[in-house]
């Protein structure tokens, strides 16, 4: 059966893309920190009129708690440089004849309670001291945690390995290159955003590509990469014309890599947010208010003078030389030292003349306790920690007791299980991937056999309180747990290299200390040889 992919098109491969859901928009804008979005962020009461809209915009407050979940969720399984190594996969050996005896078995001395470590193959260091070069180069830590910041927010992010079009001559190929650190200077890898890469599958095969859209300038670039037996093939097609194919061993992997999960970042966070806005912004509002209070004068004249008018003037009343005045209120006086009078207004009858005052009343809106709006705060900040699984470093009153944040932590570390398990595949395909690129671009398809990529990330979710500090050295002391797993649970990050530097100091301290000779026991008879 012909691989579908073989006859598809620029514009076959551009609809394969996936589409975003529906919240992705709105998620995006409040990472980036615009958490009003022309008032479509709020979901309080809004003002009809415009300028009292675009006053309540400048006074929003908020606290960007999606981020903050985001950003320690992938921080729990990339926050460290990740551990990968290249690990023969045959075991290579040397013929002997038929006729010849078996080399000798050599054991080496074991260190007591440990297996003596393998001896490293110089050629397989030097791959790796050159991978572990280019991988600092390009930042690779960077580029997976933007990946798995997209696939914890949408589901999905795609890292795409290439080689830059300006590094290339016009027809389209790399330059020739010489040395391995040649090769790996030709390639990068980008985590690109979701709705401009994907890995799309096949319905009727199930078989899978690699899909990349974007756009440079005044031109659209289109790629597809699916695999041709052991080999990958890219295509590339800028506004439509395609250049020729490229092939290359990518151990079984496309230039696109994207593992789906299910996003950590959901609608009910968002609104959990955008609740978390609100309470905020009403809380400064509030503040607001309490600072310049509201005042309404019931029956009550304001500053001003009656001056001169005429019979029919509107509110001229007559007063009793026989003249009409009108009121003309003047400015009240506000701040420090100031003092103002306040009366009743006169009343009249309907010929105009004065029957009597107003008794004045001042009445002061006082603003609404800060504890309403603080338990609002909590009450949702709460929420959105227990939905992404992070109640193990939610602050509160009433801190969790020992099991209880025990439990939390091993709730939360379940949670971003898949996400590492995710990233430590994006990493194996990406490595795997380069060196398929580098071996092709030196002529030298072999260049890898035998070896591939072990990658796992580093698992760290936050300080470990002192209860379970002192568990952890208690199951070691109680041979529960070995003392390299005792020690990883505590945060060491290379349990081989501090193992060492502990035997070290214990030898160095070994021989500072002064030899005593063994004393001869009291009463015991003196052995042959020996003086009475």
């Amino acid at each position: 059966m012909p691989n579908p992919f073989e006859l598809y098109t620029d514009t076959d491969a551009a609809k394969r893309l996936p589409k975003l859901p529906a919240y992705a928009a709105e998620l995006a804008a409040f990472l980036d920190g615009d958490l009003w979005r022309g008032s479509a962020g709020w979901i309080g009461e809004l003002p009809a009129d415009a300028e009292a809209l675009i006053s309540m915009g400048r006074g929003i407050v908020s606290e960007n708690v999606l981020q903050e979940l985001l950003t320690r969720h992938v921080a729990a399984f990339l926050g460290k440089e990740p551990r990968w190594a290249l690990v023969a996969t045959t075991q290579q050996t040397t013929p002997q004849p038929n006729d010849a005896a078996p080399p000798p078995l050599t054991v080496p001395p074991p260190i007591p309670g440990r297996p003596e470590p393998p001896a490293a193959d110089p050629e397989i260091t030097a791959l790796e001291e050159a991978l572990t070069a280019w991988w600092d180069r390009r930042g690779m830590l960077a580029t997976l945690k933007d990946a798995a910041t997209h696939r914890a927010s949408v589901g999905r992010g795609p890292t795409v390995v290439f080689i830059p079009p300006g590094l290339l001559d016009e027809a389209g190929n790399p330059p020739p290159v010489k040395t391995l650190e040649d090769a790996l200077d030709l390639i990068h890898v980008d985590a690109r955003e979701p709705a401009q890469a994907s890995v799309y599958t096949d319905p009727a095969t199930r078989l899978t590509a690699g899909i990349v859209q974007a756009q440079e300038d005044d031109t659209k670039i289109v790629e597809l990469s699916y695999r041709n037996g052991a080999t990958t093939v890219l295509k590339v097609w800028r506004n439509g014309t395609a250049s020729a194919p490229l092939e290359a061993n990518l151990g079984g992997y496309l230039f696109v890599h994207d593992t789906p999960i299910a996003p950590l970042m959901t609608p009910q966070l968002i609104q959990g947010q955008k609740s978390i806005t609100l309470a905020l912004s009403q809380t400064m509002r509030n503040v607001n208010l309490a600072g310049h209070r509201q005042r309404d004068y019931i029956n009550a004249q304001p500053p001003g003078e009656w001056v001169l008018s005429s019979e029919g003037a509107a509110g001229a009343q007559r007063w009793g030389d026989g003249t009409w005045r009108v009121f003309e209120p003047g400015a009240m006086l506000s701040g420090p030292g100031v003092t103002n009078y306040i009366q009743g207004n006169d009343i009249y009858d309907a010929q105009g003349q004065k029957i009597g005052v107003t008794n004045p009343n001042v009445s002061i809106t006082e603003p609404v306790s800060v504890d309403h709006f603080q338990q609002t705060l909590d009450m949702f900040r709460y929420a959105m920690h227990g939905q992404a699984h992070q109640l193990h470093v939610f602050g509160s009153d009433q801190p969790l007791s020992g099991i209880s944040r025990e439990q939390a932590r091993a709730d939360f570390e379940t949670r971003i299980a898949p996400d590492a398990a995710a990233a430590d595949a994006q990493g194996r395909a990406v490595l795997t991937a380069v060196m398929g690129l580098a071996a092709k671009l030196l002529n030298r398809p072999d260049m890898f056999d035998g070896l591939r990529v072990d990658f796992s990330c580093v698992v760290n979710t936050g300080p470990l309180s002192t209860e379970e500090q002192a568990q952890i050295r208690e199951n070691v002391a109680a041979r529960l747990l070995s003392e390299e797993t005792g020690m990883s649970r505590l945060g060491v990050d290379d349990v081989l290299a501090e193992r060492a530097r502990i035997d070290e100091d214990r030898t160095a301290a070994q021989a500072r200390a002064p030899q005593i000779a063994p004393t001869q026991p009291q009463g015991s008879a003196p052995q042959q040889g020996q003086n009475a």
